[in-house]
């Protein structure tokens, strides 16, 4: 499972192509929330109150008009850029690492079955084969070539640490974002930052954490979503490349989400829980609750406005993702990188010499 290779080198030119991960997530990040948001209220709202789709749009709009859908907007605008970067960062980092370590155990694998034919002493050539020199003189002779292919296994560890770490590093803003949007016809915060200021002081710094557990749960979504994308931005049979990636990545959030909404569902209904009379102890009393009182279907509460949301947010961060990166990569040289060639520049690469590139024959199953 997941070891099946992909069709294009790993290798990606360190240092740099980190700082276009960074950048292009930032950019990503702010895209998809700009056009996201007012749908994520709606979402929110359903989720805590568990009413239909059309009340709960109409509620918004009686209670705070269309400013209301934006409800909670400015915490996220400062911070959506950065979680990005942070995922598409650890992402772009952690694939190096395995795509690096897999390279060496290779070539020592490949090493030791090529001296261990000439001379049964090979654990002393292998010793003398770390000296540069004489790696040099043996490599020539082995099989490994040094152009290590991705595996879709990469893809998904990858996005899931990248998902662990984005997702722990944003759970205060999500707090402070679910209390905004899920106040219906009482207003108790007037902005994000009284809002900070009731919770640290009901609270503490724990408040801000409310709800970590299922959200820090959603990570192995993240590692699907890595794995989804990578595969359809390839094998999607659309010619133009701009809407391929925008099809490819709006599938592939819409994918990751429904993999794991029950947990988005436990998520909103701690966060916007009342602190000075929770409703719920815990995660396990709030799973209990909601099943014992409104069935199974409460855990997928919210699924419409999600979908409808996940589909044009998360196309048009990849798409942003990938331009900024091929406009980043396109003027490496300018910061002391070293030019590349590729066949493919004259179209979103970032699969031409980095990350994972599918193929309809290296299923991940």
């Amino acid at each position: 499972m997941f070891s099946k290779v992909l069709n294009a080198p790993a290798h990606r030119t360190h240092g740099f192509m980190g700082v276009c991960d960074f950048v292009g997530g930032l950019i990503a990040g702010i895209s998809g929330l700009l056009v996201g948001h007012p749908i994520d209220t709606v979402k929110v709202n359903q989720q805590v109150y568990t009413s239909g789709l059309k009340q709960t749009i109409q509620t918004i709009f009686l209670n705070h008009g269309l400013k209301g859908f934006y409800s909670g907007m400015a915490v996220p605008l400062l911070s959506s850029g950065a979680m990005q970067s942070i995922y598409f960062g650890v992402y772009g980092t952690t694939m190096d690492a395995l795509i690096q370590h897999r390279k060496r155990k290779q070539e020592k694998m490949d090493l030791i079955s090529h001296t261990s034919h000439q001379d049964e002493n090979y654990e002393e050539l292998l010793e003398k084969a770390k000296h540069r020199a004489a790696y040099n003189r043996i490599k020539p002779k082995l099989k490994f070539d040094g152009d290590l292919k991705a595996t879709y296994s990469d893809c998904f560890i990858a996005g899931t640490t990248a998902g662990f770490f984005r997702l722990i590093s944003s759970c205060p803003v999500e707090v402070i974002k679910t209390r905004l949007q899920s106040q219906k016809d009482k207003i108790i915060y007037k902005g994000p930052y009284d809002c900070v200021k009731h919770i640290l002081a009901t609270q503490g710094v724990r408040g801000l954490f409310v709800g970590g557990v299922p959200l820090c749960g959603r990570a192995y979504g993240l590692g699907l979503y890595a794995v989804f994308y990578e595969y359809l931005k390839v094998n999607t049979p659309i010619s133009n490349i701009g809407v391929r990636l925008f099809v490819a990545g709006g599938t592939a959030g819409l994918l990751q989400w429904w993999a794991v909404i029950p947990l988005d569902v436990l998520k909103a209904r701690m966060q916007a829980d009342d602190p000075e009379n929770p409703k719920y102890k815990g995660v396990i009393d709030c799973v209990k609750k909601m099943y014992l009182t409104e069935g199974w279907k409460s855990f997928f509460r919210g699924i419409v406005p999600l979908s409808i949301r996940a589909f044009p947010v998360n196309g048009a961060t990849f798409l942003a993702y990938e331009t900024v990166f091929r406009l980043c990569k396109k003027y490496e040289t300018s910061f002391g990188g070293t030019p590349k060639n590729d066949h493919n520049d004259d179209i979103f690469v970032i699969d031409v010499d980095k990350y994972c590139h599918c193929s309809a024959q290296s299923m991940w199953w």
